[in-house]
C-alpha cells in the first residue's frame, strides 16, 4: 500500500493509522541501490510488525514525484508474496520546524547504507529517533518496551555529533565495550583528544556510575561537556591540558591502574603517541584495552612507526591484538588470549548484528610472526582470511 502525504499533514503527526512508523530518506537516483536495500533488507520485518514506512522525498532535491512513485512501486513489487507493507511519501519543502514534528512523529529511523557526507543523511541523523540497522532491530526497537543498547543510544541522541569517528569502527568499539561488560570487567575510561566528543559519547554511555570518566583536550569542552552531562550527572573530569604535561598521579583513581578503556586521539605527533602509549601502559588496568586512532593513516605515518616502536621496545607491557578502520587496538601480554579468542570467535557476529557492511577478518600470519588480526571492508575475499598459502586456517 502506497500512499502520498503533503509535507505538513494534519491532524499531525502523519497521515496512518499503523502503530508503528518508521521514517527514512533513501537516494532516489536511478543508479542507487539505497531504496532497493531498505525494502530487501528491512521490508518483511516491518510488514510483520505492521509499521509504516515514511518516506521522505523533496522535488527540489531527489526529482519529480512521479519517477519516484514509479521506482518505489518496482521495488515494493519485489517484496515476497504476502508481505503488505504500508508505505507513505512525505513530499514537498519540510522547514526545520516540521522535521521536529515529524522526528516527534515517528519511532525509528533508517540511515544505513548512506555515505554520512549525504545532506539525506545528515538530516536523518538529527532526528532524534531510534535507528533500524538490521532486520533483527525492527521487533527489538518497535515494542511497547524497547531493549535499548548504548549504541541505540548514540545513534538515537548522538548520530549527528560532528568528527571521524565512523562505521564500522563505532561497531567495533561498541562490540569490544559490551563484551568487556559481560565479561564484568570494571574500570575507568580515559579519553586523549576530544574536539566534540563524538568517541567519548560512545564510550561513555558504556561506562557505569562507580566508574570514572576522564576527558583530557588542551581546548575548550564545551559542547563535549554539555552533551555528556545528558548520559551522566557525576563521574566526569575534563582536564584542559596537553596529554604530555600528564602524570599518572594527576588522573583519578591511577593507584593502582584502573583503567579499561583508554583512546589515544590527541596530538598526532610521533613523540606525543610515544608520550600517550607510555601514560595508558602505566593506567590501564586488567582486561583493559588503549585504542590509538589514525594507525595506518597515509596522513599520519608517525602514529603508525611510534605505535610499532613501542610495542617493540616493551613487548612485557603491549600487544596490538586487532587493527582495521582506522585504529589500532592494544591490550597487556597477559590478557591477549582472552581477546584473542574473542575476535576469532564472536566478534564478526557481534559486527553482523549491529548493522556493519561486509568485511573481511584477517589472520595471515603465525602467531609467532605476529598474533594480531586485521580487518577490513570486504573486497575480493570472503568473511574470513587466513594466511596466504591457506586461506582457510585460523592461527592465534
Amino acid at each position: 500500500m502506497i500512499d502520498t502525504a503533503p509535507a505538513v499533514v494534519e491532524p499531525w503527526p502523519l497521515d496512518t493509522d499503523a502503530p508503528w512508523r518508521v521514517l527514512a530518506w533513501p537516494d532516489w537516483r536511478p543508479g542507487s541501490s539505497n531504496l532497493s536495500w531498505i525494502f530487501r533488507e528491512l521490508g518483511a520485518a516491518l510488514a510483520e510488525m505492521n509499521a509504516c514506512l515514511c518516506l521522505r522525498h523533496d522535488s527540489e532535491i531527489d526529482g519529480p514525484i512521479d519517477a519516484a512513485k514509479a521506482r518505489l512501486e518496482k521495488v515494493a513489487g519485489k517484496l515476497p508474496s504476502g508481505v503488505d507493507l504500508a508505505v507513505l511519501l512525505v513530499e514537498g519543502p519540510l522547514s526545520d520546524e516540521d522535521w521536529e514534528r515529524l522526528g516527534a512523529a515517528v519511532h525509528a529511523k533508517i540511515s544505513r547504507s548512506q555515505s554520512p557526507s549525504l545532506p539525506r543523511r545528515q538530516r536523518i541523523d538529527r532526528v532524534r529517533a531510534l535507528e533500524i540497522r538490521t532486520a533483527a532491530d525492527v521487533p527489538r526497537l518497535l515494542a511497547e518496551r524497547p531493549q535499548i543498547t548504548p549504541l541505540d543510544r548514540f545513534q538515537r541522541s548522538f548520530a549527528d555529533v560532528p568528527g571521524w569517528f565512523q562505521m564500522p569502527a563505532i561497531c567495533i568499539w561498541d562490540s569490544l565495550l559490551a563484551f568487556q561488560s559481560r565479561s564484568m570487567v570494571r574500570g575507568n575510561f580515559l579519553e586523549i583528544g576530544v574536539w566534540m566528543g563524538r568517541s567519548a559519547l560512545l564510550s561513555t554511555l558504556h561506562s557505569s556510575d562507580d566508574e570514572e570518566c576522564v576527558f583530557v583536550d588542551p581546548l575548550p569542552m564545551d559542547e563535549a561537556r554539555a552533551k555528556l552531562a545528558t548520559i551522566r550527572d557525576s563521574g566526569l573530569h575534563f582536564l584542559l591540558t596537553t596529554s604530555r604535561r600528564l602524570l599518572p598521579e594527576m588522573l583519578p583513581a591511577s593507584v593502582p591502574p584502573s583503567y579499561r578503556w583508554i583512546h589515544i586521539d590527541g596530538e598526532h605527533t610521533g613523540i606525543a603517541v610515544e608520550h600517550d602509549l607510555a601514560l595508558a601502559s602505566s593506567l590501564l588496568g586488567e582486561r583493559g584495552i588503549i585504542v590509538v586512532d589514525d594507525f595506518f593513516s597515509p596522513a599520519y605515518p608517525q602514529i603508525a612507526f611510534s605505535v610499532i616502536d613501542h610495542l617493540r621496545a616493551h613487548p612485557k607491557s603491549l600487544m596490538m591484538f586487532l587493527c582495521g578502520f582506522n585504529k589500532a587496538y592494544l591490550c597487556h601480554p597477559s590478557d591477549g588470549r582472552w581477546l584473542l579468542e574473542y575476535v576469532a570467535s564472536e566478534l564478526s557476529d557481534d559486527l553482523v548484528a549491529r548493522g556493519v557492511p561486509p568485511f573481511t577478518l584477517f589472520k595471515t600470519t603465525d602467531p609467532l610472526d605476529l598474533n594480531c588480526f586485521g580487518i577490513d571492508q570486504r573486497r575480493m575475499a570472503g568473511a574470513f582470511r587466513g594466511p596466504d598459502n591457506g586461506h582457510d586456517l585460523l592461527l592465534y
